[in-house]
């Protein structure tokens, strides 16, 4: 039962972690097109 509740615990951080990854990734993209779009105005 340990082993089944460490690796529940340890999908819910990975979960977190691609959650938080895509938030950044999506960060990024916004701020790129800002640039793009601050550049060609």
């Amino acid at each position: 039962m340990q082993n089944t509740n460490s690796v529940l615990a340890l999908s819910k951080i990975a979960d977190a972690t691609t959650n938080e990854q895509s938030n950044i990734l999506d960060n990024i993209k916004e701020k790129l097109l800002q640039v793009s779009t601050d550049t060609t105005s």
